[in-house]
């Protein structure tokens, strides 16, 4: 009776775990790859040119053979297609480049508040990732809903 639960549990570890998927390249060739095998391209291209979360955005991920998520650097986006490209892995590109078009040309703003929390998330009970006092300059990236959340990044020079 015991081998049987041990099957059955095998079965079942079995039947979870991440396998190997069969993809088509842009070619048509098939390559056999894991479900994680973009991921140290995704990670070398932010260290590259997002070392710092704070300075610059690079937020993408991987769900199979989907890259999604945001970036203010194009040309991170584009060194990271290349490299995928290289190794010739197939990936479906979803990563958006920021700012958002529907800002329609208003990617500056300034602080008029004298103390505006700024999140890691758009929630209220998100991490605060730091402060700014009034008459800050930010770019505005991306707005979400009726402009109650923006992600603004704060501006190193001094005018």
């Amino acid at each position: 009776m015991k081998k049987h639960y041990l099957i059955l549990a095998l079965g079942f570890l079995m039947a979870c775990s991440p396998g190997k998927e069969i993809q088509t390249n842009t070619t048509g060739a098939t390559s056999t790859t894991t479900s994680s095998t973009m991921q140290p391209h995704i990670d070398a291209v932010r260290q590259q040119f997002a070392p710092d979360k704070r300075t610059a955005l690079f937020r993408v991920e991987q769900k199979g053979e989907v890259l999604s998520g945001e970036t203010n650097m194009p040309e991170a986006k584009k060194q990271l297609l290349e490299r995928l490209k290289a190794q010739s892995l197939t990936f479906v590109d979803s990563i958006q480049v920021l700012p958002q078009a529907d800002l329609e040309g208003q990617h500056f703003g300034v602080i008029a508040i004298s103390v505006a929390n700024l999140r890691s998330e758009p929630k209220h009970p998100a991490e605060l990732a730091t402060q700014a006092t009034m008459g800050t300059p930010v770019q505005v990236y991306k707005k979400k809903g009726a402009g109650t959340w923006c992600k603004p990044r704060i501006n190193t020079w001094r005018g």
